[in-house]
Order: structure tokens, then sequence, then C-alpha cells
């Protein structure tokens, strides 16, 4: 049974706020990315790629991101939502598909007071 579409709105299930966080993003092979996020949410980040020889793409991927004025890492699990290649939009949808609660209500904090 095929669902009606839903709009961006509908679909996402938290408000985003524009950020500049440095992210290491790890690929399943281990090889790190060191990437930028353009927008958090308490359930997924956009981000940017840096320039750098590409490595391939996988569904799932570990990321690391330092809040600011936040000493501890934050890591979470994120999945590959959508993909962009358009050269003023390239990037990547993230969904976190696990975060710790600690660091699910550190994000949440980031976010209410930005």
């Amino acid at each position: 049974m095929k669902h009606p579409p839903h709009s961006k709105s509908e679909r996402r299930r938290s408000n985003r706020q524009p950020v500049t966080l440095f992210v290491k993003k790890v690929h399943a092979r281990g090889e790190p990315e060191l990437c930028r996020a353009r927008d958090l949410s308490e359930s997924g980040m956009y981000l940017v790629k840096l320039p750098r020889p590409q490595i391939a793409e996988s569904r799932y991927t570990w990321l690391e991101f330092q809040l600011p004025g936040d000493e501890r890492p934050v890591r979470a699990l994120a999945e590959l939502v959508r993909a962009r290649e358009e050269p003023d939009l390239a990037g990547r949808a993230l969904r976190f598909k696990y975060i710790s609660p600690k660091d699910k209500v550190r994000v949440a904090r980031f976010l209410e007071a930005a």
C-alpha cells in the first residue's frame, strides 16, 4: 500500500538550527572524513563535505562532534537519508539512529539555547 507523499515539514520531527560545527565521520571500513555541519536537530544533521579525495558512502556512519562550550564529544550512529551533489547544495542529510540518552539531552539543551 502506497502512502501519500509528505511535505518536508511533516517528515521532520524536530526543528533544525543553523550551526557551524566540524564533524568527524567514520565510514564502515574505518576511514575518517572531516565534514562541516550546516544544521543540527535532535534527530539529525546536514553535513557538507570538505574538499578531499572521495570515500565511498556508507548507509550508516558514526559521527563525532563537539558542541560549542562543551568539551566532551557527542557520538551518534547516523543513517544517510539524502545525498545532494549540486555545487551550491552538495551535502548529506543524516538521521541519528543511535545517540546516547545523555548526548541527546546535551544536543537538546544546546538547541534550546540557540
